[in-house]
């Protein structure tokens, strides 16, 4: 997927609970019509939408490494979008339309309400802040008068050793 280092397999993502149990319905769907090729035809400009809209979705680049409701978020969007997407295509609308932002059966009119609000993302990077922030425990060295940072640091590492 975009992004990742490691390749994975869908078995894996589901395996270790990188994806949820709506997104292995999700794929399961997309999976049981690989033999039609116009439905292949379909998905394909429907993940080609997908992969153009998704930024407007992430917010900010590194808001994925602080807030919680990135995945689910964006999983949330791609399912819903796909949904309407096999709607319009059961009800006769072309795929031109369903992915056209100006038209009337646009899948994606409701595309901002899955974007992260400011104040979310600010609350988000305020808690993983919070989580991250080192808070000495009771016994550890402090600095003492006059002790150079080198020599506290040394004094530390020995007490960290022993602790």
């Amino acid at each position: 997927m975009v992004g990742e280092k490691d390749a994975k397999s869908i078995t894996e993502r589901i395996g270790n609970g990188s994806t949820n149990l709506q997104d292995d319905n999700f794929f399961d769907n997309i999976f049981a019509g690989q033999n039609d090729l116009e439905l292949n035809k379909a998905n394909k400009e429907f993940f080609q939408f997908i992969d153009k809209v998704v930024p407007m979705i992430e917010g900010a680049s590194t808001a994925k490494f602080f807030d919680e409701k990135y995945n689910n978020r964006l999983s949330s969007f791609r399912q819903d979008m796909y949904k309407k997407f096999n709607e319009g295509l059961q009800n006769n609308i072309p795929i031109t339309k369903l992915l056209d932002s100006l038209s009337e059966d646009y899948i994606g009119k409701d595309i901002l309400d899955y974007a992260p609000k400011k104040s979310d993302l600010r609350n988000a990077l305020l808690n993983y802040a919070k989580e991250k922030e080192y808070t000495p425990s009771e016994n550890e060295p402090k600095r003492n008068e006059g002790e150079s940072h080198l020599e506290w640091l040394t004094r530390w590492r020995v007490w960290k050793a022993s602790n």
